[in-house]
């Protein structure tokens, strides 16, 4: 109001008022303000910019290239809105970006990840109603996915400039991904159906709390629908930030995304968010955390919604859950949630205490950590001199002389420490490690197996036991390998064993589970297409086993075989429902794979066609 007494004409006020709300996700009320400076000040670049880059997040591109063109008119100084028209030009490239629309989603490639079209959207529908269902929300609109061939474009959908650290992104109703292949440009080996889960989550609980909920809250629901949320990598940051005493209030939380202090503090506030959730869930239910959502988007502050459903003020809650979760570290993952002592602090405590054999072992136990093996040793033998029943010093020891080659004593050491703590994580692990050594293999399974128990998370245990059962027991290697995965998620190579072992066993649909999880690592790895094909095939899903080997014909459109695999399939289809549209296209492809090679498989099936089609 005292603007506008001084000038009712002044655009920069709405201009102002519509960024805060674009920032804020509240777009119908952000385009308003900007249309509003737009009348006023018409010669004025900036809030044409910012309605073209409105338009940007809610996915209206085609508004945003001529609103940005129009204010590039008007200046054309920002190297942010050059970089953002130019790739416009190249989204909105019909010979460029290949489109699918489905029920619920628009997805966009580029033509050199044309693969990733039909994967993406049936994964999109596939999980549709299940996300929905876990907010009791459905989107009014449907939601643009995109997936850009390089980092760099990535990062200038998102922010005009290249070199945004991370690989997807919501920012409403669009969301924006780095596509997952091998060209170098950085975005390579990673999980895209893990990402887009986490984004898609967002796109809801924002949407549901009308964008109102806090940046944490909807990470917290983003995270806990990953799969890959307990990987043993993720579980060492939360162990790691409890040990270090890391983790942050609730109030702050948000800051952990937005303005992180330190490297690491990112990926700590993901694992910390969601641990509060799942929190919150335990000590209440589930239908809380859905209150919690209700009450963002009815306007009530993160104080209110704490005090009034959660049942504390935020204080509470952080002395609450920073104890549950020291207890979690220690009962659920089996490991030591105190502080790491300071080095320091103990060599001079240890000098000071040479006869103190709880000193001398936590000193070792510090040094083996810092792999310093030398002061290691040196201090867990004085620690065992004192007290030779010092089950730390007595697995420290073991560490060092199992590093040494020195099995033998290793193993004498790791077994009186076994009969000291019937518990230890530490007495299995070294005795497998001197049994593999010795190559004393069913010793070495024994010790293994036990460690499993102990240390659920540990993966040495499932690597090495799905080593020893590989040459001929697929039935014990195969629970380690889905441990691996289940524990990693990063590598296509696990899943990928454990559906050649159930195609082994003859259980096609496991197989194809696995085969589906290394297409969502590597969607270009031609050698699963053709196995999924076959499986559908099989199963009488006709189309559903096109699409599989019409993946392996755009991943490699010049191989005479893939396009021999095509014709084979679309032959076996057509005689299966006597469909001779289908086999007019089994012998367009088998044509294709004679041109390429005359000589190859497709002249066989090309002939085989050509006798049916004359019968």
């Amino acid at each position: 109001a005292r603007v506008n007494a001084v000038n009712p004409n002044y655009a920069g006020l709405p201009t102002t008022i519509g960024d805060c709300l674009t920032n804020a996700k509240q777009f119908k009320e952000a385009e308003q303000y900007f249309q509003d400076a737009i009348k006023m000040a018409p010669e004025l670049a900036g809030p044409k910019t910012s309605l073209g880059l409105m338009y940007l997040q809610t996915g209206q591109e085609d508004k945003a290239l001529a609103t940005l063109l129009e204010a590039r008119k008007l200046d054309d100084f920002r190297e942010d809105i050059v970089n953002r028209v130019n790739l416009l030009k190249v989204i909105l490239n019909k010979d460029r970006f290949q489109v699918k629309e489905t029920e619920h989603f628009v997805v966009k490639v580029d033509n050199a990840d044309a693969v990733m079209l039909d994967l993406v959207s049936d994964y999109m529908e596939g999980i549709y109603e299940e996300v929905c269902r876990d907010f009791d929300y459905k989107l009014p609109d449907k939601t643009y996915i995109e997936f850009f061939p390089t980092h760099q474009d990535f990062s200038v959908r998102l922010t005009g400039r290249a070199g945004i650290p991370t690989i997807g992104a919501c920012t409403g109703n669009v969301i924006a991904m780095a596509a997952p292949n091998e060209s170098g440009t950085g975005a390579a080996g990673y999980n895209w159906a893990v990402v887009l889960r986490h984004e898609y989550t967002h796109a809801v609980t924002l949407a549901a709390t009308k964008n109102r909920i806090p940046h944490w809250f909807t990470e917290a629901f983003a995270v806990r629908s990953q799969p890959d949320r307990r990987s043993a990598k993720n579980i060492m940051v939360l162990v790691n930030a409890v040990k270090g005493n890391q983790l942050m209030p609730v109030k702050d939380l948000d800051w952990g995304f937005i303005r992180p202090k330190s490297m690491g503090q990112r990926s700590m506030a993901y694992g910390e968010a969601e641990w509060m959730l799942e929190y919150i869930i335990l000590q209440k239910d589930y239908d809380t955390a859905i209150k919690m959502l209700k009450a963002f988007a009815d306007g009530m502050t993160q104080k209110e919604v704490f005090e009034k459903i959660v049942g504390m003020p935020e204080e509470e809650f952080d002395k609450n859950f920073q104890a549950w979760a020291k207890e979690q570290v220690r009962n659920e993952w089996k490991m030591n949630p105190d502080p790491t002592p300071d080095a320091r602090k103990l060599t001079e405590e240890a000098k000071a205490k040479p006869n103190d054999d709880t000193i001398q072992a936590v000193l070792a136990a510090a040094a083996l950590a810092a792999n310093a093996l030398k002061p290691a040793e040196e201090a867990a033998r004085k620690a065992l001199a004192v007290n030779p029943n010092n089950a730390r010093a007595l697995g420290v020891l073991g560490y060092v002389l199992a590093n040494q080659k020195k099995t033998d004593e290793a193993i004498g050491m790791a077994k009186r420490l076994e009969e000291i703590d019937h518990t230890s994580i530490h007495s299995p692990k070294i005795l497998a490690q001197c049994y593999l050594e010795k190559q004393n293999f069913p010793d070495a399974i024994v010790a293994l197996e036990l460690l499993k128990q102990r240390q659920p998370i540990d993966l040495y245990a499932y690597e090495e036991l799905a080593k020893l059962y590989n040459s001929g027991d697929p039935a014990k290697e195969l629970p380690n390998l889905l441990e691996l995965h289940k524990l990693t998620m990063t590598d296509p190579k696990y899943a990928r064993q454990i559906a050649d072992i159930y195609r082994k066993q003859s259980q096609d649909e496991n197989a194809l589970r696995f085969l589906r999880q290394v297409t969502y690592l590597n969607p270009y790895d031609t050698t699963v297409y053709g196995t999924m094909a076959a499986i559908h095939l099989k199963a009488k899903r006709y189309p559903d086993a096109i699409s599989a080997v019409n993946n392996l014909c755009l991943l490699e459109p010049g191989s005479a075989k893939a396009w021999a695999n095509m014709a084979s399939v679309e032959f076996k289809v057509s005689q299966a429902t006597n469909d001779k549209t289908m086999m007019e296209k089994a012998k367009e492809s088998a044509e294709k794979s004679v041109k390429i090679d005359p000589e190859g498989q497709g002249k066989q099936i090309l002939e085989r066609i050509e006798t049916a089609m004359k019968g």
